[in-house]
């Protein structure tokens, strides 16, 4: 009888031991549990849980408005700026907007706010460091608008470092078509902006942050981008991360981020490996790896520190369950 219940005693303490066992590599399966979903899908559903990711993160975008009809200015806090032409604007039909116009802004200028967005910075498989990504939505009474034909407009924007660089150019968001109505577009990447489009430095007088910074000449709206593409002839390797059975193509994104360049790479889900990778990485460089996930109704942060990708680049990260208020605490130190 005493045999018995050691027995059952030991029984009592391993089984709680597995339960508190949240992931791993050793799989296992929890009745009723959405950890125990480790199925890969060639692509990505639209009701998948990395949309609610981005729900969550993305930063608030900037409200204001400016009168359709005639040259306006909007300014914004830390010198930035959006200068408007007269009759700059039109509905999607050709019509003209009579009126006060809404602005939807949302500035990405340091690469915890682009990671908080799930913006990448890559041309197709081209990698590139954007000095500021920003959203500029236009609409009257819930409609969006399209520019005019040959109109172009100014946004105005600070350096982080105070220290602008010459020879930016400006790209343009290419999206989904249809343009996803809610969530990530898995589609999007970045083309080099249209004849015509220029970008300038600008510098006030006096010490102090916000202080010199870039304008840029656009007949874009949307997804704008400023920067530079890096220095393609660099020696290079391919990026892969393996994550836990339980990190999916449906929960989780990994994105490398460079250390010292405005630079983040999206590691696309493999689906033949179940893995996430990235082309072009350039050796030398030091990078984290960062990893977001949902799960449930519970985020998952993983980053790992990497001064070399070396020639074998394959890393393993086990991500960890965090509250989104930590996690975005994470981002905004990258």
């Amino acid at each position: 009888m005493i045999k018995i219940r050691h027995i059952l005693f030991l029984a009592i303490i391993v089984g709680f031991t597995a339960c508190t066992k949240d992931l791993s590599d050793d799989f296992r399966a929890y009745p009723n549990n959405p950890l125990n979903d480790t199925i890969w899908t060639r692509s990505i559903n639209s009701n998948a849980p990395i949309h609610e990711i981005l729900d969550s993160t993305l930063p608030k975008p900037l409200i204001d408005s400016f009168n359709a009809n005639r040259a306006d200015t909007v300014r914004l806090y830390n010198n930035m700026e959006i200068s408007f032409p007269a009759n700059a604007c039109l509905y999607n039909s050709g019509a003209p907007v009579v009126g006060n116009i809404k602005i939807e802004f949302q500035p990405l200028l340091k690469k915890g706010d682009m990671l908080k967005a799930l913006q990448a910075t890559t041309s197709n498989n081209a990698l590139l460091e954007l000095t500021g990504q920003f959203m500029l939505k236009l609409s009257k009474n819930g409609q969006e608008l399209v520019l005019a034909p040959n109109t172009f407009i100014k946004i105005k924007y600070p350096d982080t470092q105070d220290n602008p660089q010459q020879y930016m150019n400006l790209f343009k968001g290419i999206e989904g078509n249809p343009t996803p109505s809610w969530g990530k577009d898995t589609s999007f990447t970045w083309q080099k902006g249209d004849i015509g489009t220029t970008v300038g430095i600008w510098s006030k007088t006096g010490a102090g942050p916000n202080n010199k910074g870039y304008e840029m000449t656009t007949k874009n709206i949307r997804w704008i981008g400023c920067g530079r593409y890096l220095d393609s002839t660099l020696p290079k390797n391919k990026l892969t991360a393996i994550l836990p059975q339980n990190f999916t193509i449906k929960n989780t994104l990994v994105f490398a981020v460079l250390e010292n360049s405005k630079t983040i790479i999206e590691l696309k889900a493999d689906y033949s490996s179940r893995s996430f990778a990235a082309l072009n990485i350039p050796l030398n460089t030091k990078l984290n790896i960062v990893t977001i996930s949902k799960i449930g109704n519970s985020f998952y942060f993983g980053i790992r520190s990497i001064n070399d990708i070396g020639n074998t680049a394959i890393f393993s990260i086990t991500p960890n369950k965090k509250p989104l208020t930590n996690i975005l605490s994470e981002l905004d130190k990258l």
